[in-house]
């Protein structure tokens, strides 16, 4: 039976419909995040109004956070999750407040207030896009110790072994999972002060329930690295609700977001979705 996930911008175009769909369809705190994050006074009528219809309609959201996700995907490693509560508090916050300034000083009663999201949607971003940054710059600089050790041609043959790894994709998808689990060892190690993770042996701990997610970001990153291109700002997000449909080919995403539909499979527009469902 197919399932299908409603990403921000699609859970915003089917508000209305949601007690018609709510028994095939889900969604996630990342959804709920960015809808509650991105809040503007001119904006602040209509989120609202989609937040409370998801909750009204008793739409099923998955709360668990991308990080959390992704720490679930090793056996035996966890993370102490605080940040749930604070969400979903702030959605009754929302729907409680008249206006966007009496949100914010409602909020500001929670550990994980309005401006705490609101810094992490655009922490996201700038980390992605730094990243990107930098890994285009040790390919500059391969690029150019190739040509000076061993002239044009070695350096035009490096350019191109980068530009086939979306082709490669075993390799692609080692390089996407060599990445992770660097960062979460990094992350790990940052709060217990210790260098303690054996990063060989999470690499193969992996239990492949994010495989759809490492196929399309690998994808991703390797058609950005063979242009030496950066990620758009919103990029980061949008590849994160691919989080969402596990590891299960029975997971839809519904979205009509062009990265999305180009790096995936397992999506269909808005305007298919609701044929696919009438039918």
């Amino acid at each position: 039976m197919k399932r299908y996930y409603l990403e921000t911008n699609s859970l915003r175009k089917l508000n209305n419909q949601l007690l018609e769909i709510q028994d095939k369809c889900y969604t996630s705190s990342l959804s709920i995040f960015e809808l509650i994050s991105g809040i503007s006074q001119e904006q602040f009528e209509i989120r609202k109004r989609v937040i409370s219809n998801v909750l009204f309609s008793e739409l099923y959201i998955n709360w668990d956070f991308p990080e959390k996700i992704k720490i679930d995907s090793f056996p035996n490693l966890e993370i102490d999750e605080r940040r749930v509560d604070d969400l979903k508090r702030l959605c009754e916050i929302l729907i409680d407040s008249n206006n966007l300034e009496e949100f914010i000083e409602l909020s500001n009663g929670l550990k994980y207030n309005y401006d705490f999201f609101n810094s992490l949607d655009s922490s996201y971003s700038k980390n992605f896009i730094n990243a990107t940054e930098a890994g285009n710059e040790r390919l500059k600089s391969i690029y150019s110790n190739e040509k000076n050790k061993n002239g044009k041609f070695f350096e035009k043959l490096a350019k191109e072994y980068v530009k086939s790894l979306p082709k490669t994709t075993k390799l692609n998808k080692s390089l996407t999972l060599t990445g992770l689990v660097n960062g979460i060892a990094d992350s790990l190690e940052n709060i217990s002060g210790k260098n303690t993770i054996d990063r060989d042996k999470l690499f193969y701990a992996y239990n492949g329930n994010i495989n759809i997610f490492i196929e399309a970001f690998s994808l991703f990153a390797g058609l950005k690295s063979a242009d030496l291109n950066l990620p758009a700002k919103n990029d980061f997000i949008d590849l994160h609700h691919l989080l969402y449909l596990g590891n299960n080919s029975n997971n839809i995403i519904i979205s009509d977001d062009k990265l999305l539909l180009m790096i995936t499979e397992q999506v269909l527009n808005t305007k298919e979705f609701l044929k696919t469902i009438t039918e």
